[in-house]
């Protein structure tokens, strides 16, 4: 008798860590959210042992924290990142509390979570309230990426499952304190996604700096690894569109904006049209450890290759509770 409460003790604890809930968003070849996806249509593995899906919610949109980079490579007289970040704002739907962060070399202001976008729209619009590091010679230029991260993931407090980070940058970092493997593991314990507007820099490889080169590769390694995705476009190319023309024109001008900045509306529908995947692993998880999920038709068994699952691709261990 003495040992019954000790076996359902350890049960429990056993239970603990091996369910957990995970965030997916699962799109066509057309960039459409899939709705109505059962627990059924879910086939994951975990060191080549099956992974027992519980229940597969559709959930609400949750929180986002666009984070903005104002080093010098993003300068104010470039306005297409503003133009993006604007047209973002304006495709998240309007119940979603918005928080902001901009840095460069350091973090700088920073905005509270809310659901009006008027402030962070007139921080975004006015140059003076964007305390801009352009004239910092190039050789000088600092960029704290990874710690802009960091800090992002500190304003949520405690992390939900749907929670997201968009940053806007070319991917450059040169000056944090953390180190990619430290962000990584920060953004995957936290379950949060990251998702990335990159501005492409044109130039010549041989003309970057080297964080710029590497930068977009890394930031496109965070985006996917916590379920996210990523959207770069071509500064130079959209620029001309952005530039002031008569007023005659403008109907023009926003017309090829808006094609050219389209596949944000991808993006957007992924980070609020997503599932929350309660599931069960064959064994708990010792230590970061990749893992596959796929849709699958219930009927045959057989995956759908013609859709895209965006979800986090490491397991990370479940941090020790405090009695």
């Amino acid at each position: 008798m003495l040992l019954f409460p000790l076996a359902q003790v350890c049960a429990q604890s056993h239970s603990d860590l091996i369910e957990r809930t995970i965030v997916v968003s699962v799109v066509d070849e057309h960039g459409r959210n899939l709705r109505g996806l059962g627990p059924n249509y879910f086939r994951g593995k975990f060191r080549g042992k099956p992974v027992e899906t519980l229940s597969a919610e559709e959930a609400p949109p949750h929180r986002v924290v666009l984070v903005y980079d104002i080093s010098g490579s993003m300068t104010a007289d470039r306005p297409l990142p503003r133009l993006a970040t604007e047209r973002f704002l304006a495709l998240m739907p309007p119940q979603v509390p918005v928080a902001f962060l901009s840095f460069a070399s350091k973090i700088h202001d920073q905005l509270t979570f809310q659901t009006d976008r008027s402030e962070i729209l007139a921080h975004l619009r006015n140059p003076d309230a964007i305390n801009w590091e352009k004239n910092a010679p190039i050789k000088g230029r600092k960029t704290a990426l990874f710690d802009a991260l960091s800090a992002a993931l500190q304003m949520f407090g405690n992390p939900q499952p749907g929670d997201s980070i968009m940053i806007v940058s070319d991917g450059g970092e040169n000056a944090s304190r953390i180190t990619e493997s430290q962000i990584l593991r920060e953004a995957r314990s936290a379950g949060t996604r990251i998702y990335a507007l990159l501005a492409a820099n044109p130039l010549p490889t041989r003309a970057r700096a080297q964080e710029e080169v590497v930068g977009p590769a890394t930031l496109r390694q965070i985006s996917e690894a916590t379920g996210g995705d990523i959207y770069s476009f071509d500064m130079d190319e959209l620029h001309h569109f952005a530039e002031e023309t008569p007023p005659r024109h403008q109907d023009w001008v926003e017309k090829h904006l808006a094609i050219g900045l389209a596949p944000l509306e991808i993006l957007v529908r992924e980070m609020n049209g997503f599932y929350a995947l309660k599931i069960r692993l064959p064994e708990p998880v010792a230590k970061p450890q990749n893992w596959k999920l796929e849709v699958v038709d219930p009927a045959t068994g057989k995956p759908d290759h013609h859709l895209v699952l965006h979800y986090p691709s490491q397991l990370m261990p479940l941090p020790e509770r405090v009695p």
